[in-house]
Parts: structure tokens; C-alpha cells; sequence
């Protein structure tokens, strides 16, 4: 499931912010997307919370957003994965 959400969250970041996974390491992957590695904007952020939230169906609790989990690709691959896993079983309990 999370290579499925990685590969998905890799499309966004190459169709919406010409970034290439390819050229980045693991380690990136834990570094806050508003830094120098990433170097996306503020309002890319925003943009991203929309296409993912689109994407996958999915509602990201303000929560997250709070804590500054919306803040890496390994947060978001989290995020998402928790996410679509409560939209599949939290509705079936």
C-alpha cells in the first residue's frame, strides 16, 4: 500500500512541481518540503493538500496540519496511508 501512495505522491510532486523522485535520495524524503532540498513554496503546500486530497479521496485532519506532519514525503505517505485506511475500515466498525 505505501509504495502504491509513494508512486501516486511521486506523479503529483513531477506533474504539478517538475520534481523528479529520481533525482533525490531516502534521506530527502524525511526533510521538510519548504527547505532547500525540496524548495517548495507556502502556497505550494496548499495546492498539494488539495491534489492529494483529490487524488486519493481522502480528508486530511487539521490535525495533522497542526502538528506540522504536512511537512515531508515520509509524513505524507503516513498521512495518506492512515487516512485511506480509516476511510476503508473506521466506516465499518
Amino acid at each position: 500500500m505505501n509504495e502504491e501512495i509513494f508512486q501516486r505522491l511521486q506523479k503529483i510532486f513531477f506533474t504539478r512541481f517538475n520534481i523528479d523522485f529520481k533525482s533525490k535520495s531516502t534521506m530527502d524524503y524525511e526533510k521538510h518540503l519548504l527547505g532547500e532540498d525540496w524548495g517548495l513554496k507556502p502556497r505550494d503546500l496548499l495546492v498539494l493538500f488539495i491534489d492529494i486530497e483529490s487524488q486519493f479521496g481522502i480528508s486530511i485532519s487539521e490535525k495533522e496540519i497542526e502538528r506540522g506532519n504536512f511537512s515531508s514525503i515520509n509524513n505524507l505517505v503516513r498521512i495518506i496511508s492512515t487516512e485511506t485506511a480509516c476511510k476503508i475500515g473506521c466506516g465499518m466498525r
